[in-house]
């Protein structure tokens, strides 16, 4: 037998240790043995497969060569052999030709190397994203804008205002704006309403209810209206951990185990570790467009593989199996913004988009008035890396007769070029809830309409990025557009950036451009150009910006332009912002005319019984309450909010809904003896609400007590000291003990002293809150 054959494990322990023991002589004069005589023998061993090593012991019959494993056995440590023996079988892989073996008997080791088919694959995804039920608190909320404008003889002042409750059940706006003519021809005085509605959003469902004025739902081929009525659909931003859009999948494999990194673009953007054979890697992020993804493997002593994959992500598809909606009935609204109350026949509306599978998105819209049927349906498909496409066709019944609408389209989004192109034509007899209630209301005839239009852009790398468009509409009414634009963006040097666009009207023969240099300087920018009119005028302008900084201050731009015939245009807008209001003062010149205006906005709320003053009340926002504690810094997704008032809030504005945000105090900057309960967490506003957010900062009194015993001798250091709530702590040299929180009139402490014996000690609490107090010599009886 030769004598790379390993010992079976059935051979004495005393037979082993002779023959490692024997002298190397001796060895050579014994004739190998006979293994393949001997009979089975059962031993356990430890499978590694692949360099996978298996967890605890399986049973294996070794003679002489050949290595017999139970079916089960293999099949629990992932191999797929494709037999169709009982899971009590007997597999023999040392005579399978597919399959390396090498058996250690002193290790107890038996390593398999398999092909990757024979190896399970796995689908790794990154864990669920992370979500934080939203909360409101139950308040109201005013937004004002009053704005008084001058111009010649006329004079108007204007106050646009929204009415919010908010709360856990929805929230109930309302807006509207109030003009009053202080002088000469402006508009009449009045109020005119805006809209008015109730909403509320169940997160868990993702569903959204909408009573007042609403506005319809609409797909990219469709258009909407508004309504008052009712609004039932889906609303996702309620769950930001949801991923809606399909996201690409990368399928790679490992001889062994390994590390894989997936780079999107050349940025790293996941990491996991991955089991011998082939595998998936599922819902990795990446951006919309064209991109690139290389996997990396990395195997335990560090040689690596690369494999570059090219995918195309469609943020216009649904996911696999998701359903989007939204279903509206109601009256249709008329003279919006010129009346409060307008409103005209019933009419009914819906949208819904489902995704057939990865790689498809069907939709369906229907609309119905009194006189009106309209039904229509779409697709759009993303043929693997070469953009996506859009069709749709609708058909309406109305008095007009039979009407169609088809939509044809086509787009690219990459990291160096975008493409766009899409066709819409529509009969003269289609009629949608837009334009049939135009036609009947204002007695507006309609014609066949169609649109085309063709977009490039092109990224040039040091030499900028290039556009380039082409538009051809005809409206309904009869009027038609041609216009072709060119547009370029060049950076010049580090801090001055150059624009330039032309556009020219293919059927009115007429030219115009213009070109820009603009020049960054911090928060300001300066901006300057000539511009080309269609008639062949030239003007020349310039403009300064300097934006508000984002916790208050000054603010404001300024913008000059002189045409060829020497006429002079000027505007002017000074800005101060504060944490409870937004000023503003305009100015501005043109053919010989002045205007002058100025304004004042902010927001007003009523939360957990205060009135807060802010600058605006957006969608969300938060009050953070530290308690105790004024002045305590307030950070916001690490951004500085601002520092608590004297009553420890403050009002943090621009949340964004839904979304679990980042909120931080930082109490350091306290005096000593301050302790939060907690200085950070992560929090979730519902859309159209706000919240109060309770971070305690509470001041503690703290303070060291010598502790002596009856002799007036000071406690023995290393002894304990037992608080009223259980809690022990050390006695130090001089039975100094340091207690950092004291509350209460007194504390009754238990002493158990390191010689043995146990004495109490009633100490008396400061009657004020130094950060750390003295209090004095203690005896402990």
């Amino acid at each position: 037998m030769p004598s790379a054959r390993p010992l079976p494990r059935a051979l004495p322990v005393t037979l082993a240790i002779a023959m490692l023991s024997a002298p190397a002589a001796q060895a050579r004069d014994l004739p190998p043995p006979d293994l393949a005589t001997e009979p089975a023998a059962q031993v356990y061993v430890q499978l590694v497969v692949n360099g996978r090593e298996g967890e605890g012991l399986v049973p294996a019959q070794v003679q002489g060569a050949h290595i017999r494993i139970a079916a089960s056995d293999l099949a629990a440590a992932g191999l797929t052999l494709g037999t169709t023996a009982d899971d009590a079988a007997l597999i023999d892989v040392s005579a399978r030709t597919d399959i390396v073996t090498r058996y250690d008997p002193l290790l107890q080791r038996l390593s398999l190397t398999v092909p990757l088919d024979m190896l399970p694959g796995q689908t790794i995804a990154p864990p669920p994203r992370e979500r934080v039920r939203a909360t409101a608190s139950t308040g109201a909320a005013l937004n004002y804008n009053l704005y008084v404008q001058r111009s010649g003889d006329t004079a108007i002042a204007s106050l646009f205002t929204e009415q919010r409750l908010f709360g856990s059940f929805g929230a109930l706006s309302n807006t509207g704006v109030l003009r009053v003519r202080l002088a000469g021809d402006a508009p009449r005085s009045g109020y005119l309403r805006y809209d008015t509605r109730f909403r509320h959003v169940d997160q868990d469902s993702a569903m959204a209810v909408t009573v007042g004025d609403v506005v319809t739902a609409a797909l990219p081929w469709s258009g909407s209206v508004r309504l008052g009525g009712v609004q039932v659909g889906r609303s996702f931003a309620a769950r930001p951990d949801l991923v809606t859009t399909p996201l690409p999948r990368f399928a790679g494999e490992a001889a062994v185990p390994s590390a894989v990194d997936v780079f999107i673009d050349g940025y790293r953007q996941s990491s996991s570790t991955v089991q011998p054979g082939r595998f998936v890697l599922d819902g990795v992020p990446v951006v919309n467009g064209a991109g690139q993804a290389t996997l990396v493997t990395t195997d335990a002593v560090g040689r690596q593989v690369a494999t570059t994959i090219p995918f195309y992500v469609s943020a216009t598809l649904l996911r696999a199996g998701l359903t989007d909606f939204s279903a509206e009935a109601g009256l249709l609204r008329r003279g919006y913004g010129l009346r409060s109350f307008g409103y005209g026949p019933a009419a009914a509306s819906f949208v819904v988009r489902h995704g057939l599978n990865r790689q498809l998105t069907v939709s369906g819209h229907g609309e119905g008035a009194k006189g009106l049927a309209l039904g229509g349906v779409g697709a759009d498909w993303a043929p693997g890396l070469w953009g996506t496409a859009h069709l749709a066709l609708s058909a309406s019944q109305s008095d007009a007769g039979s009407g169609t609408a088809l939509t044809l389209g086509y787009d690219y989004s990459g990291r160096r070029f975008t493409f766009a192109a899409e066709h819409r034509r529509v009969s003269g007899a289609f009629r949608d809830l837009g334009t049939f209630d135009l036609a009947a209301f204002n007695r507006v005839p309609l014609r066949a309409s169609s649109s085309s239009r063709v977009v490039l852009g092109v990224q040039a790398g040091r030499w900028g990025s290039l556009g380039f468009s082409f538009i051809d509409a005809r409206a309904r009414e009869g009027s038609r557009v041609r216009l072709l634009s060119a547009s370029w963006s060049l950076p010049v040097s580090e801090r001055i950036f150059a624009f330039a666009n032309a556009d020219y009207d293919v059927r009115r023969h007429a030219a115009s451009g213009q070109v820009r240099l603009v020049v960054p300087l911090g928060r300001a920018s300066v901006s300057g150009g000539l511009s080309a009119q269609a008639g062949g005028a030239l003007r020349a302008d310039a403009s300064v910006d300097l934006a508000v900084p984002t916790d208050g201050g000054w603010g404001g731009s300024g913008a000059l332009a002189v045409d060829q015939r020497g006429s002079a245009y000027a505007q002017a807008t000074g800005l101060y912002r504060s944490q409870t209001s937004q000023w503003e003062a305009t100015a501005a010149l043109a053919a010989g005319r002045s205007a002058v205006g100025g304004g004042v906005s902010g927001a007003v709320l009523a939360m957990d019984g205060g009135l807060f003053a802010a600058n605006e009340a957006p969608s969300s926002f938060l009050v953070v309450d530290t308690g105790e504690a004024a002045g305590v810094p307030v950070t916001y997704e690490n951004q500085i909010m601002g520092r608590t008032d004297a009553k420890g809030r403050l009002f943090v504005r621009d949340v964004t809904a839904w979304h679990p945000s980042r909120i931080a105090i930082d109490p350091i900057s306290l005096d000593a003896g301050y302790v939060a309960s907690r200085v950070e967490t992560r929090v979730a506003v519902a859309e159209g609400a706000g919240a109060v957010l309770r971070m305690a900062v509470r001041r503690t009194r703290g303070g060291t007590a010598r502790l002596v015993d009856a002799q007036g001798q000071p406690i023995a250091p290393g002894s304990t000291a037992t608080l009223p709530n259980g809690r022990s702590l050390p006695v130090g040299w001089d039975g100094m003990l340091f207690l950092s929180d004291i509350s209460g009139e007194a504390l009754a402490v238990t002493v158990r002293q390191r010689g043995g014996g146990t004495c109490t000690a009633r100490i008396a609490a400061p009657t004020t809150r130094p950060a750390m107090a003295d209090l004095g010599e203690v005896p402990c009886r």
